[in-house]
């Protein structure tokens, strides 16, 4: 955590506040961002959640993909070229989800999607759980290939997450907060597939502590989903003009208006 605070000044004495005021007055009582501005800011309970709703689409993101070439390869038989095959109609799905989330992004709230992302993946890790053996069963596929297209539904999981985290942190601190969140978004990449290497040949741990996560997640997300609202003023369509920029300062003309 020092590391990611290190280019965080000290408050002057001048711009000292309550321990009671909010964070965000602080950052507008100052323009320099303070250390307790910031630890507070990553330690709000939004932002906690925020932070566990990144680890786990990783987590879950990356151990899948470190398991599919074995998998597939105990239970169908497939070569480099089916697993290629394989891969690139993966990625064609992923393409289309994020043309889609485009699209769904201005019906829906970003809690909205990553409530949804998070119990499409545990559904999917439930479905694995149960079609998933360890020996050759090639009549398995369409149920493995309909676990696979569930669980590729919440990759854009992870654009919504970062937008709301945008929204939510101060902007004073924007920099360290991202900081802190590709992190523990590169942490969960090492841990993924450390996990889904040592537990291949135990599928149901496998499977059963990733849902486990996921139903803890879930429940973080469901008591905290009133706090996951954009602030007042950016739930509206980009395309309207003074929706979120509604600082005077943003809006004043530079040159004065010589018909004036």
């Amino acid at each position: 955590m020092v590391f990611f605070l290190h280019d965080v000044p000290y408050a002057d004495e001048d711009n000292n506040v309550e321990e009671t005021e909010h964070p965000r007055q602080v950052a507008q009582a100052s323009e320099t961002p303070t250390y307790k501005t910031a630890l507070w800011e990553l330690l709000r309970e939004e932002t906690v959640v925020l932070l566990t709703v990144t680890f786990f689409t990783a987590f879950n993101k990356i151990g899948l993909e470190t398991s599919v070439t074995p998998l597939v390869l105990m239970m169908f038989r497939w070569k480099e070229v089916e697993t290629s095959i394989f891969f690139i109609c993966c990625g064609l799905e992923v393409l289309a989800c994020y043309v889609g989330l485009s699209y769904i992004s201005k019906k829906f709230h970003d809690r909205t999607i990553i409530l949804w992302g998070v119990m499409l993946s545990c559904l999917s890790q439930a479905w694995f759980m149960a079609v998933c053996t360890n020996t050759y069963n090639p009549g398995r596929l369409p149920f493995y290939l309909t676990g696979v297209a569930v669980h590729l539904l919440t990759f854009p999981v992870d654009a919504a997450t970062a937008s709301l985290f945008s929204k939510l942190t101060d902007p004073s601190i924007q920099g360290v907060a991202h900081g802190v969140r590709n992190a523990v978004y590169s942490t969960s990449n090492i841990i993924g597939p450390v996990w889904a290497g040592a537990t291949l040949h135990m599928l149901k741990v496998m499977f059963g502590v990733t849902i486990g996560i996921g139903g803890l997640v879930l429940a973080m997300i469901l008591l905290s989903f009133g706090r996951l609202k954009e602030p007042q003023g950016q739930d509206e369509p980009q395309g309207a003009v003074g929706s979120v920029n509604a600082d005077p300062d943003e809006t004043t003309l530079l040159l004065p208006n010589s018909n004036a």
